[in-house]
């Protein structure tokens, strides 16, 4: 970590999980309310979702099933009736959308299902109008097509509404490319070779979709800010060409100029987030394609961020891929921070096993950093903390980056000089805090902002003052959960998490 090099490597032994029948799709949280991320997967032949619960250490336990409906493809988790306890929504092949009530031990109850288009792919969640409630958008490939359903608050929803988009949409994300705090919809339309924007008036309803072309056969579409500026970029991930496209946002809900560049063989997932441990996000695609001199059918490719929006290597198709093997037919795959120690991991879905692997991310430390502590979890586990760099004098680019934070959310990154390594809350807060005020002699505070995928990169440049090295420092990053948009399992009242801690030491 911090050096650039990225080190993903499998679990000790390569281990894989099983789930159920052609294994779909996967996505993360804390479905059990311990702090450690879980995986929920859509199981495709096998009808169903299983929930895997995780131990914190990047091991999962065997799957709980939970029976959905004839071709499952995609499920997504949120807190649909704010009942702190998280919900799980899938699509099937049946034109509808299912809603299961978490039962906070990784378990679900009734499913109850709601009308939308025709062979519905993909599924997003967020509060779409304000109402502190949460919605869902499905998009229906055969019918051209997203659903929004806006939520009563009570895990029940008001009929579809329809807005048309390109031809066969498979893969649908929320994010805020126009900038002005209102969720907008992104499709990948597979047969129309574009993607679709749709901005979001405020009510929950949508202008008309504006298409861009892309490449041959878009699958899926993923939001971030890989320059970060503030705005919101787009990558369409490109099966029929190799390639991804990347779109650098114009913060108004236009993008800039298509770039693409060349990946492992028919990608067909992504997911944006800092893997090498440098505060830039990377962009990571995964494939049921083999992994060049093995016999492994399956694997990850992984673009290195240069924090432009371009990728390490060279600007298009130049750019440097790091490839990592997988199980049989992999292809979508998530990313969070597993163990809580700072580094995001990734877990694939292989479908034709019909199982999932994780690979933990062994990026190395720099020297000067340790971490320590639990802090108080969240929605998707214990809240990582580490920095893209050697803390050493005169590094105006020095930043800590948190893991697992609430997505597009408002934090505090606090740095004394005195520790709390057993955590405590003088507060009564509800957190628990791994830095002493109350002994400190130096007390700072930073402004903390995350991005989508719930990292965040918060500028601390140390200056060249010879006088603080060996000094020691010990920081955290407290924030506030997004209830609006489901993310509220915190276990104190104000809806507050907070990180584990991490010890500096300045390097000469």
């Amino acid at each position: 970590m911090g050096d650039g090099t990225l080190n993903l490597t499998p679990s000790p032994g390569f281990p894989t999980y099983n789930t159920s029948a052609n294994l779909k799709f996967i996505t993360l949280g804390d479905l059990s309310g311990d702090g450690k991320p879980d995986v929920l997967a859509a199981n495709s032949s096998g009808s169903s979702a299983s929930a895997l619960l995780g131990d914190g250490a990047g091991a999962f336990a065997a799957s709980l099933i939970k029976t959905i409906s004839s071709l499952t493809n995609t499920v997504a988790i949120g807190d649909l009736n704010a009942d702190g306890k998280p919900d799980m929504v899938a699509v099937a092949a049946a034109s509808k959308v299912f809603v299961a009530l978490g039962n906070g031990n990784g378990t679900f109850g009734t499913v109850a299902s709601y009308n939308v288009g025709t062979t519905p792919l993909s599924v997003a969640i967020a509060d779409l109008n304000a109402d502190g409630k949460l919605d869902l958008v499905v998009a229906n490939s055969a019918s051209n097509t997203v659903s929004v359903l806006l939520g009563n608050g009570n895990s029940t929803f008001a009929a579809q509404v329809t807005y048309a988009t390109g031809t066969q949409p498979v893969s649908v994300a929320i994010g805020d490319p126009s900038n002005d705090g209102i969720p907008d919809i992104v499709t990948a339309n597979k047969s129309a070779h574009n993607i679709s924007i749709l901005i979001g008036v405020g009510d929950g309803t949508f202008l008309a979709a504006v298409n861009i072309a892309v490449g041959t056969a878009p699958w899926c579409v993923v939001l971030g800010d890989l320059n970060l500026n503030g705005s919101t970029d787009v990558i369409a991930v490109d099966n029929a060409i190799d390639k991804v496209s990347r779109f650098l946002g114009n913060g108004d809900g236009t993008l800039g100029t298509k770039s693409d560049f060349l990946t492992i063989n028919s990608p067909t997932f992504g997911v944006i987030g800092d893997l090498n441990g440098d505060g830039i996000p990377d962009v990571a695609v995964g494939t049921d394609q083999a992994f060049p001199g093995t016999t492994i059918t399956g694997q990850i490719g992984v673009l290195i961020g240069d924090g432009s929006g371009d990728f390490v290597g060279a600007s298009g198709p130049g750019a440097v891929v790091v490839a990592f093997p997988v199980g049989l037919g992999g292809g979508s795959l998530a990313l969070s921070d597993l163990n809580g120690d700072g580094r995001n991991d990734l877990v694939t879905a292989n479908t034709n096993n019909s199982n999932i692997s994780v690979l933990l991310n062994q990026t190395l430390t720099p020297t000067g950093l340790a971490v320590y502590g639990v802090g108080t979890p969240g929605c998707a586990g214990i809240l990582g903390i580490g920095a893209n760099a050697m803390p050493k004098v005169n590094s105006p680019n020095f930043k800590f980056i948190g893991t697992n934070v609430p997505p597009n959310s408002l934090g505090l990154l606090l740095v004394t000089n005195s520790q709390d390594f057993a955590g405590s809350d003088p507060f009564a807060v509800g957190i628990t805090l791994h830095v002493d005020f109350f002994s400190a002699t130096e007390v700072y505070s930073l402004d903390a902002y995350s991005e989508v995928s719930g990292v965040n990169f918060s500028p601390a440049p140390i200056p060249n003052n010879p006088l603080i090295i060996g000094n020691t420092y010990f920081a955290q990053g407290l924030w506030v959960e997004d209830a609006a948009n489901g993310h509220d399992c915190s276990p104190g009242q104000y809806h507050l998490e907070s990180s584990r801690g991490l010890m500096l030491t300045i390097q000469p």
